[in-house]
């Protein structure tokens, strides 16, 4: 009767959630989350001596 609850997704994700207190009065948060599956670089270009300035077509899905 469990069985289909027990085949489910076991993506994991790893990130990291930092809080130093500096002094008394001031606190550095800070959270790593890193999505390395996203990372794509953009093609090279030379930038010398241009009118305009460089395009990077967008490479990221809209929603």
């Amino acid at each position: 009767m469990l069985e289909g609850w027990q085949e489910g997704n076991d993506d994991t994700e790893l990130g990291l959630d930092l809080r130093w207190g500096i002094t008394q009065d001031m606190v550095l948060n800070t959270t790593i989350n890193p999505d390395f599956s996203q990372v794509e670089a953009d093609a090279g270009q030379l930038d010398v001596n241009n009118t305009f300035s460089l395009f990077f077509p967008e490479k990221r899905p809209f929603f």
